[in-house]
């Protein structure tokens, strides 16, 4: 009887152990992929504000704001009901928080802005000279400035993103390129430089998607792009 007791005892503690063997080797294996998952997605990062479709056309991603309807958005960026309904599938006039919706981009219109007395092309000339001597603060203030008295200004808008990126800030960097692109979709050089930031954030996801649409617009900056996101890992 005592044998008996002490084999079945020991029958249920070898198989205790192999249930506790087996849940720590579950655990590590699940561990290992959600590590695996949490990784992919801190490379890939958030969705890339910007993309190109197969006939070239220049998309800007935006997510849906409390407040935000069809018809807002439409005039916001200039594009009809029919185009936002034509590019994203939808299926009556309602959007929803949230929600992420392509808008086609339209070609560059020149801004309407006043510069008689030339006080815009002046506060662009010394930010200019402030970026090329490194002073990308003082950049940034006069690049600023001219872009209170005329917020759709290319030049001012990139050279405040050039500037950001150089001082680190690469949220503020990208909502000047992304406003830059805004204002003339098909010019290279925001989205190079669009692309350079989020290298320096190591979202190669949205690095790529800048190296798309710069294929379409230059080859060469498109090429060196590409050394940086495959640099990526």
């Amino acid at each position: 009887m005592g044998d008996w007791s002490y084999m079945r005892n020991n029958k249920h503690a070898l198989l205790k152990s192999r249930h506790l063997k087996s849940f720590s080797m579950l655990s590590i294996v699940l561990g290992a992929l959600v590590f695996f998952a949490l990784s992919l997605h801190a490379a890939a990062g958030p969705l890339p504000p910007l993309t190109i479709d197969s006939k070239g056309k220049i998309l800007e991603r935006l997510v849906v704001q409390k407040g935000d309807t069809l018809w807002k958005i439409a005039t916001r960026y200039k594009v009809s009901i029919d185009a936002l309904n034509q590019y994203n599938d939808l299926k009556d006039a309602q959007v929803y928080i949230d929600q992420v919706l392509l808008i086609p981009l339209a070609a560059g219109t020149v801004s309407q802005t006043s510069d008689k007395n030339g006080s815009i092309t002046e506060l662009i000339r010394k930010g200019d000279t402030h970026r090329n001597k490194k002073e990308f603060s003082k950049a940034v203030e006069c690049y600023t400035a001219a872009l209170e008295a005329d917020p759709r200004h290319f030049d001012a808008l990139f050279g405040a993103g050039f500037s950001k990126l150089k001082l680190g800030e690469a949220d503020e960097a990208i909502r000047f390129f992304v406003e830059a692109v805004r204002v003339e979709p098909y010019n290279a050089r925001p989205h190079y430089n669009l692309g350079l930031v989020f290298v320096s954030l190591n979202n190669k996801n949205a690095a790529f998607e800048q190296y798309r649409i710069l294929k379409a617009l230059n080859g060469d900056m498109a090429t060196r792009l590409l050394m940086y996101v495959d640099g990526l890992k």
